[in-house]
Protein backbone atom coordinates (compact mmCIF):
# COMPACT_ATOMS: atom_id res chain seq x y z
CA UNK A 1 0.00 0.00 0.00
CA UNK A 2 1.16 3.53 -0.74
CA UNK A 3 1.78 6.14 1.84
CA UNK A 4 -0.88 8.72 2.56
CA UNK A 5 -0.06 12.16 1.17
CA UNK A 6 1.34 14.61 3.69
CA UNK A 7 -1.18 16.74 5.53
CA UNK A 8 -0.08 20.19 6.52
CA UNK A 9 -1.52 21.75 9.63
CA UNK A 10 -0.88 25.41 10.24
CA UNK A 11 -1.58 27.58 13.22
CA UNK A 12 -1.83 31.29 13.00
CA UNK A 13 -2.90 34.26 15.02
CA UNK A 14 -6.69 34.64 14.91
CA UNK A 15 -6.34 38.10 13.37
CA UNK A 16 -4.12 36.83 10.56
CA UNK A 17 -5.95 36.85 7.25
CA UNK A 18 -5.37 34.39 4.47
CA UNK A 19 -3.64 36.87 2.21
CA UNK A 20 -0.37 36.80 0.28
CA UNK A 21 2.61 36.44 2.58
CA UNK A 22 0.75 34.75 5.45
CA UNK A 23 1.30 31.21 6.68
CA UNK A 24 -2.09 30.04 5.36
CA UNK A 25 -1.39 31.51 1.94
CA UNK A 26 2.05 29.94 1.72
CA UNK A 27 0.76 26.56 2.92
CA UNK A 28 -1.74 26.45 0.09
CA UNK A 29 1.10 26.55 -2.47
CA UNK A 30 2.66 23.16 -1.78
CA UNK A 31 0.07 21.16 0.11
CA UNK A 32 -2.45 18.85 -1.53
CA UNK A 33 -4.74 19.22 1.47
CA UNK A 34 -5.25 22.16 3.76
CA UNK A 35 -7.25 21.68 6.96
CA UNK A 36 -8.41 24.90 8.60
CA UNK A 37 -9.42 24.23 12.21
CA UNK A 38 -11.83 26.91 13.42
CA UNK A 39 -12.63 25.24 16.74
CA UNK A 40 -10.68 27.82 18.77
CA UNK A 41 -11.79 30.86 16.76
CA UNK A 42 -14.11 32.83 19.03
CA UNK A 43 -15.27 35.40 16.47
CA UNK A 44 -15.63 35.38 12.71
CA UNK A 45 -17.38 38.15 10.81
CA UNK A 46 -17.84 38.81 7.10
CA UNK A 47 -14.13 39.67 6.76
CA UNK A 48 -13.19 36.27 8.15
CA UNK A 49 -15.61 34.52 5.81
CA UNK A 50 -14.20 36.51 2.89
CA UNK A 51 -10.72 35.31 3.85
CA UNK A 52 -11.98 31.70 3.87
CA UNK A 53 -13.59 32.12 0.44
CA UNK A 54 -10.33 33.64 -0.83
CA UNK A 55 -8.42 30.67 0.60
CA UNK A 56 -10.86 28.26 -1.06
CA UNK A 57 -10.39 29.99 -4.42
CA UNK A 58 -6.58 29.84 -4.04
CA UNK A 59 -6.77 26.18 -3.08
CA UNK A 60 -8.92 25.34 -6.08
CA UNK A 61 -6.48 27.17 -8.36
CA UNK A 62 -3.61 25.03 -7.01
CA UNK A 63 -5.58 21.74 -6.86
CA UNK A 64 -5.49 21.79 -3.07
CA UNK A 65 -8.36 20.24 -1.08
CA UNK A 66 -9.52 22.70 1.62
CA UNK A 67 -11.37 21.24 4.60
CA UNK A 68 -12.89 23.35 7.39
CA UNK A 69 -13.22 21.81 10.85
CA UNK A 70 -14.73 23.02 14.08
CA UNK A 71 -17.26 25.41 12.51
CA UNK A 72 -19.70 26.38 15.24
CA UNK A 73 -21.80 29.17 16.74
CA UNK A 74 -21.55 32.50 14.95
CA UNK A 75 -19.41 30.98 12.20
CA UNK A 76 -22.11 28.40 11.50
CA UNK A 77 -24.84 31.05 11.39
CA UNK A 78 -22.85 33.34 9.07
CA UNK A 79 -22.07 30.43 6.76
CA UNK A 80 -25.69 29.29 6.65
CA UNK A 81 -27.04 32.78 5.94
CA UNK A 82 -24.55 33.27 3.10
CA UNK A 83 -24.99 29.78 1.62
CA UNK A 84 -21.34 28.84 2.14
CA UNK A 85 -21.95 25.29 3.45
CA UNK A 86 -22.60 24.25 -0.16
CA UNK A 87 -19.09 25.19 -1.32
CA UNK A 88 -16.92 24.15 1.63
CA UNK A 89 -15.97 20.63 2.66
CA UNK A 90 -16.65 20.71 6.41
CA UNK A 91 -15.98 18.16 9.14
CA UNK A 92 -16.75 18.37 12.87
CA UNK A 93 -13.17 17.76 14.06
CA UNK A 94 -9.65 17.65 12.65
CA UNK A 95 -9.58 13.90 13.29
CA UNK A 96 -12.63 13.57 11.02
CA UNK A 97 -10.85 15.51 8.27
CA UNK A 98 -7.64 13.46 8.31
CA UNK A 99 -9.14 10.42 6.54
CA UNK A 100 -10.62 12.73 3.87
CA UNK A 101 -7.27 14.43 3.39
CA UNK A 102 -5.46 11.10 3.13
CA UNK A 103 -7.78 9.63 0.55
Amino acid sequence: MGHAPPVRRIRHHPAERVIPGTAAHEASHDAKELIVDLSTVAFCDSSGLSALVYALRRCRNTSTHLILTGVRGTQERWMTVTGLPRIFDRRPRVTDALPAAAG
